[in-house]
């Protein structure tokens, strides 16, 4: 597992994503991307419409602590200027958020991006430099993603890091307000090497 933690540790220098922990300033950021149907349509418990203050709740609850062991961080463009955020430290500006929480003895994966980025590689790069921080943290660790039938750029970006699809069912989509057709994908430590 190290040759392939160092392998991806030098790529991370040529991603065009940058990963970085979640500020109180992304709240606003977060408040507009998640304030588009077309963005939340495609996440599993995500409301729609997104509710006024969401952002503000949602970066109050996860912003890192000590004491958190689920990952959750802001994805930006590498390439994009440091800004001053309302909370006056400057950072790359948030473009999406990559998340990975422990559920029944694996890591889960979730991720959005503002849809004015897509196409660039920038969902594809976050999920690898994630995939790859979990796997260093918790070498023995499965991850899975769950991806909704009707998001084939989803679909492509897990298949791109190695998951395989192990089963397809009903998932409850709270903007749809019905179940929708989904698959579950994974990945283990061995998989991952194997795609290093």
């Amino acid at each position: 597992m190290t040759s392939a933690a160092t392998e991806n540790d030098a790529r991370a220098r040529t991603e065009p994503a940058a990963l970085r922990p979640l500020r109180l300033g992304d709240a606003a950021r977060i408040q507009e991307i998640l304030s588009q149907k077309r963005v939340t349509e495609m996440l599993a418990v995500v409301p729609w419409p997104y509710p006024k203050e969401g952002g503000e709740d949602f970066v109050r609850q996860h912003v890192p602590t000590s004491k958190s062991y689920a990952l959750i961080l802001a994805i930006t463009d590498a390439d994009a200027a440091p800004e001053v955020h309302s909370d006056g430290e400057a950072a790359r500006p948030l473009v999406g958020l990559v998340s990975l929480r422990p559920t029944d003895g694996v890591l889960r994966l979730g991720y959005y991006v503002d849809p004015s980025a897509w196409g660039r590689g920038l969902a594809t790069s976050a999920c690898r430099l994630a995939v790859s921080e979990a796997f260093r943290r918790h070498p023995a660790t499965t991850v899975e993603a769950g991806v909704f039938e009707d998001n084939p750029g989803s679909i492509r970006v897990l298949e791109k890091l190695g998951f395989r699809q192990v089963e397809g069912k009903l998932e409850e989509c709270v903007e749809k307000a019905r179940p929708v057709a989904s698959r579950l994908y994974r990945l283990t430590p061995d998989e991952w090497v194997r795609a290093a």
